[in-house]
């Protein structure tokens, strides 16, 4: 097994973290549905394509572009 050098794993340890705050910032504005879902998740166990397409059609929504005033 090789280990990383100290340079190798502050180079990684650096991009672990800019993926982390990226991360947070796509998920943070969502972080009421993704409870909701999770929740729903642990009492049903299942969540076909169908069951979940609602959803996410809120996600949809927000993520077309601004129609110009």
């Amino acid at each position: 097994m090789k280990l990383l050098s100290d340079d190798d794993r502050a180079r990684l340890r650096v991009k672990l973290e800019q993926f982390e705050r990226r991360a947070h910032a796509l998920l943070a504005p969502h972080r009421d549905l993704l409870e909701r879902l999770a929740d729903h998740l642990l009492a049903h166990r299942d969540l076909d394509e169908t069951a979940l397409a609602p959803w996410l059609s809120d996600l949809a929504a927000d993520a077309a572009p601004a129609a110009p005033s």
